[in-house]
């Protein structure tokens, strides 16, 4: 929602108080109404803030860019970890989606497979398979099957987050640039560790997203060359 709001602060704002009602909860009932709360208070904030953008501009503002997390669990998970990433993208208008979510490795590792949660890991097995076909430790096969994952649903961009230097992420980062040709994808890897500073990553992802940004064009700009071909070939 960050890139949608207009003004980041006000998703934070959102997010503080839903934080504030679930610490309070008492029954699951509460949970889902703070969820259901969150969810449709910030639909309705996007909904006013492109209705006004419509009324003044005619028009709706330009989807933002898409750019999906993989990597390591604890790091892409951990805020702090990974230096507040999202955040930082978020308030440069871009949308984040991380291929691990909790509830998706209780589901796995917990549950076994009996209750998925958010974005299942068991589909990375299979679709990092043509690239990472066994388990190397860790989250690096999921990692490649991820990152494929991404790719196929066309975001604009992929970054890949790993600390100090995780081996079995060491082995996935290997073969992301193949998977980047495969499908013309920009992709990153960034390691986290106690020499990182913000600056030097907080620029790192600022020129990420300005690539992104370029790629998206020069994809759109080849689909108006193609449709173009189309249509006078029908003519």
């Amino acid at each position: 929602a960050r890139p949608r709001l207009g003004n980041p602060g006000e998703t934070e704002k959102i997010y503080l108080e839903a934080q504030r009602r679930l610490a309070a909860a008492m029954s699951v009932a509460a949970v889902r109404e703070t969820v259901a709360w969150t969810r449709d208070t910030i639909r309705e904030r996007i909904a006013g803030k492109e209705r006004r953008e419509k009324e003044r501009a005619g028009l709706i503002r330009k989807a933002p860019l898409r750019i999906g997390v993989i990597g390591e669990i604890y790091t892409i998970l951990d805020p702090f970890s990974s230096l507040d990433m999202e955040k930082s993208l978020g308030y440069m208008g871009v949308e984040v989606d991380r291929s691990l979510y909790l509830s998706g490795w209780v589901g796995k590792h917990i549950l076994q497979g009996w209750r998925q949660g958010y974005r299942p890991l068991k589909q990375y097995e299979k679709l990092a398979r043509p690239y990472l076909p066994h388990f190397v430790g860790g989250h690096g096969q999921e990692t490649v099957g991820a990152a494929v994952e991404f790719a196929r649903r066309r975001v604009d961009g992929v970054i890949h987050l790993l600390p100090l230097n995780c081996m079995p992420e060491i082995v996935a980062a290997a073969i992301l640039p193949q998977i980047q040709r495969d499908y013309g994808i920009p992709m990153m890897t960034l390691t986290v560790d106690e020499h990182t500073g913000r600056a030097g990553f907080q620029t790192r992802l600022e020129a990420f997203a300005d690539l992104a940004q370029l790629a998206r064009e020069d994809r759109t700009a080849v689909l108006n060359r193609r449709e173009e071909a189309m249509c006078v070939a029908g003519k």
